[in-house]
């Protein structure tokens, strides 16, 4: 489990999620502090700037 301070000093869970990029078919483990469904898009700005649609594969909390 992974936590990030925040403003009024309490801990903040975050959620560690393998994503996959739809177009190349590649996966990454991301931390977000809420997260979709399995199975269900997410749309992140790389990078480079450039917006890629992501399915969620599972998800660690």
């Amino acid at each position: 489990m992974l936590f990030v301070p925040v403003t009024n000093r309490e801990p903040t869970r975050v959620i560690e999620i393998e994503v996959q990029i739809e177009t190349l078919q590649t996966q990454d483990r991301l931390c977000f502090a809420v997260v979709p469904r399995i199975g269900k898009g997410l749309r992140l700005r790389g990078p480079d700037g450039i917006w890629a649609s992501y399915d969620v594969l599972d998800v660690w909390y």
